[in-house]
């Protein structure tokens, strides 16, 4: 009689979890559950984003992309840029007739009489 009033009632309530309503207990999840690993190169936030991934807000495009160039190339560049030069790889003293290099990049500025500007050569 046990046996079939425990089998009869154990059909009708038969679920996924053979009639437990909690097989888990009390567990609540902690902060150790909802740690999310995020990749550097994926976070939004500029403070969280270390500085090996930071663009480097002083390049200037036109000197970059002579960089990496072919020697023989050049770039024309207007006054804003020129002054943008000057400040970065301190060019003092440069005038119409004479040139100066950029550092150790290759590249040299000098005033171009045809496009009435300076240019950048590599």
């Amino acid at each position: 009689m046990l046996f079939e009033k425990y089998y009869i009632q154990s059909l009708e309530e038969q679920t996924w979890n053979s009639g437990y309503t909690n097989i888990f207990g009390t567990l609540k999840p902690s902060a150790r559950h909802r740690k999310v690993i995020k990749d550097p190169k994926f976070r939004k936030n500029p403070q969280t984003v270390p500085d090996i991934y930071k663009q480097d807000m002083t390049d200037i495009p036109k000197v970059e992309r002579l960089k990496n160039s072919a020697p023989g190339t050049y770039q024309v560049i207007s006054q804003g840029e020129f002054q943008q030069i000057a400040k970065k790889y301190n060019l003092n003293g440069l005038s119409y007739d004479n040139q100066k290099k950029l550092g150790n990049t290759g590249i040299t500025v000098k005033f171009d009489p045809n496009f009435n500007s300076y240019i950048l050569v590599k």
